[in-house]
């Protein structure tokens, strides 16, 4: 998805973003960075390398004018200006952070913007705005020679292969609202403090192969799950195999078709009605929309698989993992022992 062995950082400030609960207030530079060699190569890994395994893209949005986007603003002047405007604009950027930045649990820290050019996006050769922000300091021993003898003392510094905030603007389809790549370590947490880097940027997910994708299984596993814990209308046997037949065809296909689909993987009438109505109100109460033809994106269909576990657990006993038809394998009930009970087939132990 994205090349950067060719890239170029042309230029960089940094500002200090505070908290704006605790009037922190922002501590602005007045001119770029002046940077060697190495220290420009250390920075293209603290800044770019979290990126290479991002899949997930974004556009910037608005709910009644993109042009009222402020970042999508900024971007427009500076990709416009070549970047002769990026002091400027980096500094209303960081005031647009300082005004995001007022839940408590929020930490201040250094923002970083920055300009970079020959970044290849799908086969695409684009500048690019970076915006970057270290929040968390890490101690770090160093050993160091004085006379004669060896000391240790310890500083306070940045781990370059931990980037707490980033987002990449690419120069590419602004029609859209700019293709738009985050980083956010804290995207997992709870509450306002995990979602203010979100807030700040004003994005939604950019409905490509991979959002569709993704989507969709993630709406049929939901399904698979709901219909075994609270509809009964599938075993937990039935729910793995149905989850392993999904996988199989986004695996074999390059193209997803929902009535295909539906014949192939769900089969049973019944339960082609019922994914239906669950798909409806995933829909609306997640507010993603889903489409019924669409590629099929290998990285997104990787990605689920990592997140699929073909696994019955019986009680504390036994995992068995499933990978084949459901036919091999019989679900039953023992009344002299009060148990439940599968029994497998197979034609040979290996």
């Amino acid at each position: 998805m994205f090349d950067f062995t060719q890239v170029e950082l042309e230029k960089i400030i940094v500002h200090k973003v505070g908290n704006k609960l605790r009037e922190e207030g922002v501590n602005q530079s007045e001119r770029f960075l002046e940077l060697d060699d190495s220290v420009k190569q250390l920075l293209l890994t603290y800044f770019l390398n979290p990126f290479k395994t991002s899949n997930t893209l974004h556009n910037f949005n608005h709910e009644s004018d993109l042009e009222r986007n402020d970042l999508f603003h900024y971007s427009n002047e500076i990709f416009d200006s070549n970047s002769s405007v990026l002091l400027e604009r980096s500094i209303d950027i960081a005031e647009r952070l300082y005004s995001k930045s007022d839940h408590p649990k929020i930490k201040g820290g250094e923002f970083y913007v920055a300009f970079f050019s020959n970044c290849i996006i799908d086969d695409e050769i684009v500048n690019a705005i970076g915006l970057f922000k270290s929040e968390n300091k890490e101690t770090f021993l160093q050993v160091f020679e004085k006379n004669n003898n060896y000391e240790i003392g310890s500083q306070k510094g940045i781990n370059i292969n931990r980037l707490d905030k980033g987002c990449l603007v690419f120069n590419s389809e602004k029609e859209k609202g700019y293709v738009v790549s985050i980083v956010d370590v804290m995207s997992s947490g709870k509450g306002n403090e995990a979602q203010y880097w979100k807030d700040f940027l004003k994005i939604k997910p950019r409905e490509d192969e991979f959002y569709h994708t993704k989507n969709y299984i993630d709406v049929y596993k939901g399904f698979c799950e709901d219909s075994f814990k609270n509809k009964n209308e599938i075993d937990k046997r039935e729910q793995v195999v149905l989850v392993n037949k999904a996988m199989e065809y986004f695996d074999s296909n390059e193209n997803f078709d929902e009535h295909q689909f539906e014949s192939e993987v769900i089969v049973r009438p019944e339960l082609i009605s019922s994914f239906k109505d669950y798909k409806t109100e995933f829909e609306k109460n997640n507010e993603i929309q889903t489409v019924d033809d669409f590629d099929i994106s290998s990285l997104a269909v990787k990605d689920r698989k990592k997140r699929t576990r073909s696994v019955l657990k019986l009680d504390k006993s036994f995992h068995v993992y499933i990978h084949g038809s459901q036919d091999r394998i019989e679900r039953g009930y023992d009344e002299n022992k009060d148990l439940s009970y599968y029994k497998l087939f197979f034609e040979k132990e290996s």
